[in-house]
């Protein structure tokens, strides 16, 4: 006997962003639009924010989404096992 595998289509689901606030009138207001139009209004808004290159004390540079990958770099490590070396922290803080 044959079994029967009951196969669902997969549904894609957008992922959403709700906003609430209230104005001063009182009124609530609720506004819901997808999460890929939200990032896509925000990246077009803190372009200058994001793209901005910060020098790190280890002498190289980073942008603030990429911060999180500079600091795992080996050159960082490297820097932060070193600094902490030369300069111990003191142990009554």
């Amino acid at each position: 006997m044959d079994s029967i595998i009951n196969i669902q289509p997969v549904r894609q689901t957008v992922a959403k962003t709700t906003r609430q606030w209230v104005r001063k009138t009182g009124e609530v207001v609720v506004k819901t639009y997808p999460q890929s139009q939200y990032n896509t209004n925000y990246y077009v808004k803190n372009k200058d924010k994001l793209t901005e290159h910060h020098l790190c004390a280890c002498g190289n540079y980073y942008t603030l989404p990429n911060k999180t990958g500079h600091n795992n770099t080996k050159v960082h490590k490297l820097y932060v096992k070193m600094s902490v070396l030369i300069n111990p922290m003191p142990l009554d803080l």
